[in-house]
């Protein structure tokens, strides 16, 4: 029996009143199972963002619920880490990458001084920053100060980590290398991760499970698992036959999707 330690129950947002109100999430329900790496994906505009926020506890749903274990969440849990689109502004530029590292753990007071100390250590090493660490993050790049964000979210010890498009702005070389971190990270630690991206190949890339959403009826259009053996390797795995059938899936239930939102907006 899977351990479901995320459910998201009938969950409906919208933002508005009257005639302006606008649907953004209608009735959702998906479990999470503990250990998973599940990725959302969907057209512009169908509320993945808003779907993440609200699991995170950073926005309320209209309607339904987000279970962690056996609590809802009503607000930001402890054991559960967002890492936002604009990594850049998450981290702080008067302070170095260790000082970025430990800042979060300071703050959470549930460390002596000399495990913060070597926490951060430990994670700035997982990350490939060591040799950094004395640095300033506008001596970083783009990529770099990427791997500050993961290190400052891991060092907090979530179980849950959210991640909101955060390989976007950087290319594409960069983006490959930051995805087999993260995955040889969630591996190394057990993590619980939920990941929102536009990029298909990403998804199937990354993930043991592809939840699709609607622009409209802006439900859920697909869950799709992804039976594809790890570790994923970055030049074998995107050839593998049932990658190519799994992304060609997702490319036809996007396309629908967008079809189904597009229609609506003529419609209306």
């Amino acid at each position: 029996m899977a351990d479901n330690y995320i459910q998201v129950n009938s969950v409906s947002k919208h933002f508005g009143v009257g005639e302006a109100r606008k649907m953004i999430l209608n009735k959702i329900s998906f479990p999470i199972e503990k250990g998973s790496f599940v990725s959302i994906i969907g057209p512009s505009g169908c509320g993945k963002s808003t779907m993440l926020q609200i699991i995170a506890g950073l926005q309320e749903a209209a309607e339904g619920e987000v279970i962690l274990g056996n609590k809802k969440v009503d607000a930001p849990p402890f054991d559960m880490v967002y890492l936002f689109q604009q990594y850049n502004k998450s981290i702080f530029p008067w302070k170095t990458v260790k000082e970025n590292v430990k800042f979060g753990m300071e703050s959470r007071k549930k460390w002596s001084k000399s495990e913060i100390e070597q926490r951060s250590n430990e994670m700035i090493e997982l990350v490939g920053l060591y040799d950094c660490r004395d640095y300033y993050t506008h001596q970083l790049s783009g990529g770099m100060q990427q791997r500050v964000a993961i290190a400052r979210a891991l060092a907090c010890e979530p179980d849950v980590l959210l991640m909101d498009e955060p390989f976007s702005a950087v290319d594409a070389m960069t983006r490959g290398s930051l995805q087999d971190l993260v995955l040889d990270l969630w591996t190394k630690l057990g993590l619980t991760i939920l990941f929102v991206t536009h990029d298909i190949d990403e998804a199937v890339y990354l993930s043991s499970r592809v939840i699709v959403l609607n622009r409209a009826p802006r439900n859920l259009a697909a869950d799709v698992s992804i039976d594809l053996p790890y570790p994923r390797e970055r030049l074998t795995t995107p050839e593998m036959p049932n990658f190519l059938k799994y992304r060609h899936q997702l490319y036809e239930e996007i396309f629908d999707a967008e079809k189904r939102g597009n229609s609506e907006e003529i419609m209306a």
